[in-house]
């Protein structure tokens, strides 16, 4: 029977049960195909507001301090991702424009405050001399306050419009070259009479000259404010030490005097606009100078640096870049 066909053999099974199990998994697949699609979605949805959730708050919290109110803060989530990064920039931007405009308002107060003063003066003066007739030695002792009150307001106003320029960044420098030891000793020479009222001597140890590049009129201004705000707030029969000296590109300058001094809590605020040490409240100062001072060495791209004991001195230390 080698290589012949001798018959045939049909072997065959039911597909009965098979076609039942696929009916069966088309019925599931319709059933479950939707319920997975709703649940799915419902997933979708509440994941999706758990995420945005913050960025939701972001714009809530961005809609109240649109408002004017900036005391607002968005609630940081715990996690450190992108979101709550975004929520502490978005903090941190509105602390700084809160204190902004916090400082503005203070300053926009202080400021009507400081003018109210001499303007309020000057009226009384004028309105007195105008109703009835005086002696002319009355007439002159008013015309001297209104000069002197006037000179105040406009000295005032120009400490403000320094200011002013200085926050918009508009501040021009005519930088040339200048020596230090000749301003110095100027600004020694047009305090001395204002020293001696109250017997203080001013000393200056350093002889070497040293040139840097700067704005003459402001570096006058700087020191001009210190010298004076030592001699302000100094003894009398005290003294006021001023040497300077080159420590690698910058000129170092210390004034340092022997007077009342600064405590620790208001050491801190000495440089704030219209501040004036609790200590020194009966003198008749702008409380600006020091402002301008911090102002005129970032101006040049320096430091300036303040230590003072309660009754025992004050010492600035100013660092200038020699050339700017």
């Amino acid at each position: 029977y080698e290589n012949k066909v001798i018959g045939w053999i049909r072997v065959s099974r039911s597909i009965s049960p098979t076609v039942d199990t696929l009916k069966k998994i088309k019925i599931i697949i319709f059933i479950t195909t939707p319920l997975f699609i709703f649940f799915a979605t419902l997933s979708s949805l509440f994941l999706a507001r758990r995420a945005l959730a913050p960025i939701d708050s972001v714009t809530k919290t961005a809609s109240e301090i649109e408002k004017g109110d900036l005391s607002r803060r968005i609630k940081i989530p715990i996690a450190n991702d992108e979101i709550g990064r975004l929520a502490r920039t978005f903090n941190k931007m509105i602390a700084r424009l809160e204190d902004t405009f916090n400082r503005e308002k203070r300053f926009t107060s202080d400021a009507s405050h400081e003018l109210r003063t001499p303007i309020t003066i000057i009226s009384a003066k004028a309105e007195a001399a105008l109703t009835k007739s005086k002696k002319i030695e009355d007439y002159r002792k008013a015309l001297k306050v209104i000069i002197r009150e006037t000179k105040r307001v406009s000295f005032l106003l120009s400490q403000l419009l320094l200011l002013a320029r200085s926050d918009e960044g508009k501040s021009i420098l005519n930088i040339e070259k200048i020596d230090l030891k000749m301003i110095i000793e100027s600004i020694i020479i047009e305090m001395n009479d204002k020293a001696k009222q109250k017997n203080i001597r001013l000393s200056l140890t350093s002889e070497q000259n040293l040139v840097i590049k700067a704005d003459q009129t402001f570096i006058i201004m700087l020191f001009l404010n210190i010298i004076e705000n030592s001699i302000k707030y100094n003894k009398k029969g005290g003294l006021i030490n001023i040497c300077f000296y080159k420590e690698d590109n910058n000129a170092k300058v210390i004034i340092e005097d022997n007077g009342i001094g600064i405590s620790d809590e208001n050491l801190i605020h000495v440089f704030d606009r219209f501040y004036r040490v609790s200590e020194s409240r009966s003198d008749k100062g702008s409380g600006l100078g020091l402002s301008i001072v911090k102002e005129i060495v970032e101006t040049h791209k320096g430091q300036i640096k303040i230590d003072s004991k309660l009754g025992k001195g004050t010492k600035f230390e100013v660092s200038l870049p020699v050339n700017l």
